[in-house]
């Protein structure tokens, strides 16, 4: 039985035709000359079994040696005076053998030989099968037909019967399906009109007479017979043993092979829709699964990051006020420094711009006094510049020291006797000056100072 793990992606494939249709039974000049075909076929591989008792010789040594080529037989049948023919595939390559006592080998062979020509010029084509039956008209005289499929069947000593409806079927352009000759003119035909036989007994024509389909029949020289249907067989008292077991062992196992996969198409459907809905449940069971293991890694996530945020809150309570104090110290302080450095920074500015403006009004001065003044005036502003230049670079040195020092600064006044001019303004003597701590001279007039002042910048 199939189960959605082992169901296959393809629907099991039907076991065409009955199990009458796949035997082909041949009786001799006695119920002991027999020969059974029989086409098994489980639904996933097919084989042929072969079985025989005291066939022609010929005929025995081509099945065997198909046998040992793994090939199939396709159609064979045997006479009354040992004629026989043989069609088997082997490999894909098909082989055609007969008897050379029997009349109708020229014709089997001109068949075949037209067989591959067709097959030579319609390759595509398929060749319809050679089909060859024997039996006698009489005692002692072979009669025999040839079907090849094109509605021109070859026949010899057949009974007028039988002949007549040959010919029916050709005219009417309809197919004949199979021809069964046996000794003394007995016959059976079934063609698209239906059957019709002969000369077969009485009993086997009462079997006959029931509106069943036949797919075989055997008539043997001394009378017995056999006559397959689709699911069951009927035959003579004179049956043979050893065939007739095989018979009822081949329709009991391929009956079961048959409600087996009969029961296995059935389910096919059945079987997918459940495969597909396992398949969509485990789809669903395993997106769930994922979904909740999210959820949970971002659950624990979460409480983690809680946890830590509580942490911190805990630690920063547990800081002493005194640091806080501290920090607001510290950042008051930071904002009067700023203050003040910006303070700085406009003074600065702004005596730069004076001391520009001072410089252009004596340039202008000077070029008014007389040319008689000119070298004195000269010396002068030489010497003055000079002064101022040596005086502008130590007080940026000092500013720079002072700027290192913390912003420490002094507050002195040069002595009395010095009459040193500003130089910023240029008015008057200066009365105070900005120099470093160590420094003992003014970084105006070089002059020794008084007093001093010392101031820290917090």
């Amino acid at each position: 039985m199939l189960s959605a793990s082992n169901l296959p992606s393809l629907p099991p494939r039907a076991i065409e035709g009955s199990i009458g249709s796949r035997i082909r039974v041949v009786l001799g000049n006695t119920s002991q000359n027999w020969l059974l075909l029989l086409n098994h076929d489980d639904g996933n591989r097919k084989w042929q079994e072969q079985y025989w008792n005291n066939i022609p010789n010929g005929l025995e040594r081509e099945i065997e040696k198909c046998i040992a080529k793994g090939g199939n037989t396709k159609e064979v049948d045997f006479g009354p005076g040992g004629e026989y023919y043989h069609k088997s595939i082997e490999r894909d390559c098909i082989e055609h053998s007969w008897s050379d006592n029997t009349d109708a080998k020229s014709t089997i062979k001109q068949k075949f030989a037209d067989q591959t020509e067709q097959s030579v010029l319609h390759p595509s084509s398929i060749s319809p099968a050679v089909k060859v039956s024997f039996g006698s008209s009489d005692s002692t005289a072979e009669a025999y037909v040839v079907l090849a499929g094109d509605n021109d069947p070859c026949t010899s000593m057949l009974n007028h019967q039988l002949l007549s409806r040959i010919k029916d079927m050709k005219l009417k352009g309809k197919d004949i399906n199979f021809i069964r000759l046996f000794i003394c003119c007995g016959y059976y035909i079934d063609d698209e009109e239906g059957t019709q036989w002969d000369f077969l007994g009485t009993d086997c024509n009462q079997e006959l007479n029931k509106k069943e389909t036949v797919n075989d029949i055997a008539v043997s020289g001394d009378g017995s017979w056999l006559v397959i249907r689709p699911n069951h067989y009927a035959g003579s008292n004179g049956g043979s043993h050893p065939m007739l077991h095989r018979l009822n062992q081949f329709y009991n196992d391929q009956g079961q092979r048959n409600d087996r996969r009969n029961h296995e198409i059935q389910q096919y459907p059945d079987q997918i829709r459940r495969r597909e809905r396992e398949g969509r449940e485990s789809a669903e069971g395993i997106a769930k699964e994922t979904r909740e293991r999210k959820a949970t890694e971002r659950g624990e996530m979460g409480e983690g990051g809680n946890e830590q945020d509580n942490e911190i809150a805990a630690v920063l309570e547990e800081l002493p006020s005194e640091f806080e104090d501290r920090i607001m110290e510290e950042l008051k302080d930071i904002t009067e420094q700023e203050g003040r450095l910006r303070e700085k920074r406009n003074s600065l500015q702004a005596s730069l711009d004076n001391r520009g403006r001072i410089d252009a009004e004596n340039i202008n001065n000077n070029d008014s006094n007389n040319t008689n003044n000119d070298n004195d005036n000269t010396r002068n502003t030489s010497s003055s510049y000079q002064d101022r230049g040596r005086i502008d670079a130590e007080n940026n040195n000092d500013n720079n020291t002072n700027n290192d020092n913390d912003n420490t600064a002094n507050t002195s006044s040069p002595s009395s006797g010095t009459s040193a001019y500003c130089v910023i303004c240029q008015t008057g003597p200066a009365s105070a000056a900005i120099t470093p701590v160590s420094s003992r001279l003014c970084s105006l007039c070089r002059g020794e100072m008084i007093s001093s002042l010392e101031m820290k910048m917090y």
